[in-house]
């Protein structure tokens, strides 16, 4: 999945496309009786499949979901319980985990290659477990 080249598509990005995307490494840290520590793991960043969600009228910004694997090589899977804000979806009839909780805003130079489109069975759970999250229900 990483050795994807990052190569600008000229098409515009549209709502519910899987697409890749290059985010960067976030910054997080937090503080412990006034010690900062940075916080490890906690994004998606580097390459990575991305639900696009919205695009901007003028082609600048993008906002979506990073997707990652939900199964392991061998073919298990990677988590024992989901979170509630996990979605389950099949990108290339794989299975992947879309975190509604990782929602971010990217310049429109992040995302590359179309990989595919989502399913309309894939749409409605996705926009269930964001509007839940975002108490939109």
């Amino acid at each position: 999945m990483n050795n994807h080249k990052r190569v600008q598509d000229r098409e515009t990005p549209q709502r519910f496309d899987i697409r890749w995307s290059f985010l960067p490494k976030q910054p997080l840290s937090y503080k412990i009786l006034g010690v900062e520590r940075d916080l490890e793991g906690a994004e998606f960043h580097g390459a990575h499949p991305f639900l696009v969600w919205a695009v901007d009228p003028f082609n600048r910004w993008v906002s979506g979901i990073p997707l990652t694997s939900a199964c392991t090589a061998t073919g298990e899977e990677k988590w024992g319980v989901w979170k509630h804000t996990w979605a389950r979806i099949f990108v290339d009839n794989k299975p992947n985990m879309c975190d509604v909780a990782q929602l971010r805003l990217c310049d429109r130079q992040r995302i590359s290659k179309k990989i595919c489109r989502l399913g309309d069975f894939d749409i409605q759970q996705v926009s269930l477990k964001l509007r839940g999250t975002l108490g939109l229900l």
